[in-house]
């Protein structure tokens, strides 16, 4: 790889735009639809640098000031850092083998 894309992959692919190496986009795209059946492109693909860039790109598209989410009650302190900065309140749900007990959280409506 390094000998036939070196080049592009010193510039961390720029050439490719700013959603990320269009190769890697592309292989990503047939893979997800042919492992999980999710039919995408490469332009509906963003690869970002790592997991706290993906999140803070989420987050700022989702999330206002004074939002609650629910996550996880064992979480990465990255994830829990960037709500916080953004005034957001993180409720943690405990998992079993299940994933997240939704029977833990109040469904009742406010007012």
């Amino acid at each position: 790889m390094l000998a036939r894309e070196g080049r592009t992959l010193a510039t961390y692919g720029l050439n490719s735009g700013p959603q990320g190496y269009r190769p890697l986009r592309e292989f990503l795209s047939v893979k997800l639809k042919r492992d999980a059946g999710v039919n995408c492109t490469a332009d509906d693909l963003l690869i970002v640098s790592g997991s706290l860039q993906a999140l803070d790109l989420v987050n700022a598209a989702l999330l206002t000031r004074g939002d609650t989410v629910i996550v996880e009650q064992d979480n990465y302190q990255g994830t829990l850092t960037r709500l916080q900065k953004l005034g957001v309140r993180a409720i943690g749900i405990p998992l079993d083998k299940g994933g997240m007990r939704m029977d833990v959280l109040d469904w009742r409506p406010s007012g």
